[in-house]
């Protein structure tokens, strides 16, 4: 038990590190976080210091949960992320994590989360490995609710 303590405390070290040079946000910039779910990403890009963040879902439940998690300056907005309710140029980060395999149009939503970005932004963008533990998760032949359902012309698929 307790090995496996440190290796996830290790692993999730590790993770955060990743995300955080990959994406550089910095303190007073603009984020979105699109197809935030129960607003992980959203809540981490509010927590060190960015200026405005937004985490945007099509599951009205999800961002229930996200705003349940804590009270925050955060903004949550349903909204499809093929058409986002967003002047171009807006934010100076968008993060697309775990999401595009769940889009209908996964082309379409990457657009438009350029479009949002400004020039010289950064869009981040992480897909579920089919052959890791989520991505074993996520194609087994048992039911599940319609929104976990990963369609044929998924990226994830491909």
């Amino acid at each position: 038990m307790m090995i496996f303590a440190v290796r996830r405390s290790v692993t999730s070290l590790m993770w955060s590190n990743m995300k955080s040079a990959i994406a550089r946000p910095e303190q007073g910039e603009k984020a979105i976080d699109l197809g935030c779910g129960t607003g992980s990403y959203t809540y981490w890009l509010n927590d060190i210091g960015l200026s405005v963040v937004v985490g945007v879902d099509i599951s009205q439940n999800m961002l229930e949960l996200a705003r349940r998690k804590r009270v925050s300056n955060v903004t949550f907005l349903q909204a499809d992320l093929v058409h986002l309710p967003f002047n171009d140029n807006m934010f100076d980060l968008a993060i697309c994590n775990a999401v595009l395999e769940f889009t209908e149009d996964p082309v379409a939503a990457l657009r438009e989360g350029l479009r949002v970005v400004k020039p010289g932004g950064r869009l981040v963008v992480g897909c579920i490995n089919k052959y890791g533990a989520w991505g074993k998760k996520y194609t087994k032949p048992w039911p599940r609710r319609s929104h976990e359902y990963l369609q044929p012309r998924s990226v994830f698929l491909v």
